[in-house]
């Protein structure tokens, strides 16, 4: 008889095919046996893993079974205590499902740098108001990640290694190569190596060592990069012919300011190297050769004006 035998025995000795006939057609029968087909239809389209699976479905079945040992005030609370086992059911096999295929991201605040280590041991060196994430789980097979704002990677020869930004994305084997993704603007800079470099626009551009790549709202720009800026610097950012809001939009992230403009021209460009971690020393190295004048103005306000 079923009554004699608990849920947990019955569904085991169902699945090794252990019962007699006419107990497994009794057993076929019982709401029990239907709910746990339910369990089995959500969990058969996902892939969470194996030994947590198992832990979970004893942990139900302990629970069904404690259910059935006591009293049952009425068939209505029975069926709905068991279909909150089966809500519960699909849910954690999709909380498993989805933890295994979660993304991984990582963002820095103003004038914060972090290095992240990418599944592969590429690495990323991530700079001030930035994001970048990527999908560990299938790594082997897609080599990707996604970055708005700015990162230095150092990529491991293998596949192909991607970045993805929202003005196009950069394919490389393996190599080192800096690249800055504002809302405007898409750079890459090649420290060593090849990438290739495919803009939203169509267009497509090889880079070698010591090559750089820039396109702000349609206009492109290439450029050599001196043996200086060739290098990672956490304490140095290199700019070459870059517009002035660019640089200011840089300045921004690295040391949480806000600019106010009088009659500067935001337009002109800028080519140098600034330190960014001193502020005072970074606004002179940027605005002195340019005859800006600039002033602080509470915390964390810099007022900039012709001289």
């Amino acid at each position: 008889m079923i009554e004699s035998e608990s849920n947990k025995n019955l569904i085991a000795k169902w699945i090794n095919n252990d019962l007699d006939p006419e107990l497994k057609a009794e057993y076929e029968k019982t709401e029990e046996f239907r709910i746990y087909q339910k369990i089995l239809s959500v969990s058969d389209t996902l892939t969470p893993p194996s030994s947590d699976m198992k832990k979970m479905e004893e942990a139900l079945f302990d629970k069904i079974d404690s259910k059935q040992s006591t009293p049952k005030k009425g068939k209505t609370v029975q069926l709905r205590y068991l279909w909150v086992v089966v809500a519960a059911a699909a849910c954690i096999a999709f909380g498993l499902f989805w933890f295994g295929n979660a993304t991984q991201e990582f963002a820095t605040g103003y004038g914060e740098q972090i290095v992240v280590t990418l599944p592969d041991g590429s690495e990323t060196f991530l700079d001030p108001k930035s994001t970048l994430s990527f999908k560990e789980n299938n790594w082997k097979s897609d080599r990707s990640v996604n970055l708005i704002g700015e990162a230095f990677f150092k990529v491991r020869k293998g596949s192909d290694f991607q970045v993805q930004t929202p003005h196009g994305k950069v394919t490389v084997l393996g190599t080192q190569f800096n690249v800055r993704a504002t809302e405007k603007m898409f750079e890459v800079t090649c420290s060593e190596g090849k990438v290739r470099v495919d803009t939203k626009l169509g267009n497509t551009v090889l880079l070698q060592k010591g090559k750089g790549y820039r396109t702000i709202e349609g206009k492109e720009t290439s450029w050599d990069i001196d043996e200086r800026s060739l290098s990672r610097s956490e304490e140095e950012t290199s700019c070459y012919y870059l517009p002035l809001h660019e640089v200011l939009g840089l300045l921004e992230s690295q040391f949480n300011v806000v600019f106010k403009n009088s009659n500067v021209d935001l337009q002109q460009h800028y080519t140098g190297v600034y330190n960014n971690k001193n502020i005072a020393l970074a606004l002179k190295t940027i605005f002195v050769p340019m005859r800006v004048k600039y002033e602080l103005k509470g915390k964390n306000i810099i007022h900039i004006s012709k001289k």
